[in-house]
């Protein structure tokens, strides 16, 4: 590798960086969580989650469910770009 391609490679490895952590279990889970909050009007304390699949998860919580599917949440992703979306109506339980 030449000195110009490693520099290349260097630069785009230290951007990377600004990104923050990678995406865990734990990041998942919060954004799952944060998003269920604010469908569910209720407080993360209620909420509990269940994985349905590798990138769907169920929301329960305060007499409602929500399933939400994952967005940029694989294990090589950034924990910045991250998100749960919404997947259908909010339903009453």
């Amino acid at each position: 590798m030449n000195i110009k391609a490693l520099a290349v490679v260097t630069s785009v490895f230290l951007a990377s960086c600004a990104y923050g952590p990678m995406v865990s279990q734990n990041t998942i889970s919060n954004k799952v969580t944060t998003a269920a909050e604010f469908d569910l009007n209720c407080s993360a304390e209620n909420i509990s989650i269940k994985e349905l699949d590798s990138t769907s998860y169920s929301a329960m919580g305060c007499g409602k469910k929500a399933r939400y599917v994952l967005n940029l949440c694989g294990p090589m992703n950034w924990a910045k770009v991250c998100t749960a979306t919404l997947n259908g109506q909010v339903q009453e339980i």
